[in-house]
């Protein structure tokens, strides 16, 4: 949106709204993202919107997750979904307090620890499984959870099996076309070296 005048210099019609490169420090790494801002051209100041200023700070946090892979906000959310977990099941499934685990929904970034943990949880029925077996998770609403991560480790397991069978399928048919490769190159060293033998030389 453009200003009716510049709140530094007070002037009106001075404002024009450019893009720029800017740089936002996250956890120490520098983070270049293109931002909307006001210039008056009067007196060389710019402005931002607070709001496009938030938003700004989405996009670099955003970048910066795809930098190093961390989990981010859209993942959690569908995991907490797909279980029906709430922010208070969440704190007691992994330990990590629901306000910390509220802004990471909101865009924080998790400290490493916690962003390991929860992308471990993401790809790992059983372990989250295993956790709910505390009295807390005895609970009538969290039936249907447990049947969903029980069928999700069967079809995982039936996964990782049929990808051990393929492997070792795999194997095996490379042994037996080394092993016959060797054959064959020994039966034509043979015949060669019997051809050789049989060679009438005329002069």
């Amino acid at each position: 949106m453009k200003l009716p005048f510049c709140p530094n210099c007070g002037k009106e019609g001075t404002l024009e709204e450019i893009e720029k490169e800017d740089i936002v420090h996250i956890k120490g790494v520098k983070i270049p993202i293109k931002v909307k801002v006001n210039k008056c051209s009067a007196c060389g100041e710019e402005f931002a919107k607070l709001g496009d200023a938030v938003d700004y700070m989405n996009e670099a946090r955003k970048k910066y997750r795809e930098m190093f892979g961390i989990i981010t906000p859209e993942e959690i959310k569908g995991f907490m979904k797909k279980y029906g977990f709430s922010l208070r099941d969440m704190k007691k499934l992994t330990g990590i307090a629901f306000k910390t685990i509220d802004r990471y929904l909101k865009g924080a970034i998790p400290d490493p620890s916690h962003d390991k943990y929860l992308k471990l949880l993401l790809n790992s029925p059983e372990i989250v499984l295993d956790l709910m077996k505390n009295d807390y998770f005895d609970k009538k609403k969290f039936k249907r959870t447990k049947a969903i991560l029980k069928n999700e480790i069967l079809n995982k397991n039936r996964i990782e099996q049929f990808i051990f069978e393929f492997e070792e399928s795999v194997v095996s048919k490379k042994v037996a076309l080394i092993t016959k490769g060797i054959e064959a190159k020994i039966s034509i060293g043979w015949e060669y070296e019997i051809w050789e033998r049989n060679e009438i030389i005329v002069d």
